[in-house]
Order: C-alpha cells, then structure tokens, then sequence
C-alpha cells in the first residue's frame, strides 16, 4: 500500500461520514418529537459517525501530514465535521518526500 492511499475507499468513508451525521440528526429529532424509531436512528448514526471516526483518525496517525497535531486535536474537538473537513483537504495535507525538497533548494 503507497502511503497515499486509504485504507477504505474515500467514497466510502465519505457517505459513511455524512450519513453518520443525518443519522444522528434524524435521530435526535425523532427522539426530541418523541418517534418510536428516534433511538435506534441515534444509535446507528453513533454507530456509523464512530466507525469513520477510527478509520480516519487511523489515517491521520499513518500518514505524513502538514499540521498533524492540529488534526488529531480538531478530531477531539470537532468530531463531526473534522473527518468530512480532513476528507476534502486530504491530498493537499500528505507532505512531500524531504529529499525532494531539499534537492529542489539545491538545485535553485
């Protein structure tokens, strides 16, 4: 496996993102309009939300990043939109081999 890859498909990961999200908004308001189903649409959201939730963050701890640190915080911080944020801005944040920065200087 290259280091740009993911371990799951980015599409994937991506509907189980957004979908975690509608789920948990679904959920909370059937549970707030007292709906048989509010729980079970919580629960699967939760469910959803932290499954993508670990495969990421698995992401962000294998790969060479730029502002690695500020990622991992904003997992803790924002959990729902940092993995939808991360997905998006994935291939700008996977820094480049140093050498070829390097050589690059030298050469100029």
């Amino acid at each position: 496996m290259s280091n740009s890859e993911l371990q799951v498909s980015k599409k994937l990961v991506g509907g189980m993102v957004i979908a975690g999200i509608l789920f948990i908004l679904l959920g909370a308001f059937s549970k707030i309009m007292h709906f048989n189903f509010g729980g079970e649409l919580l629960t699967f959201g939760l469910f959803v939300s932290g499954v993508s939730w670990v495969i990421i963050m698995a992401d962000i701890l294998q790969q060479e990043l730029i502002n690695k640190g500020f990622w991992i915080l904003s997992m803790f911080i924002l959990p729902w939109l940092t993995p939808l944020l991360y997905l998006f801005r994935r291939n700008h944040l996977i820094q480049f081999d140093a050498s070829a920065f390097l050589n690059k200087d030298h050469q100029a």
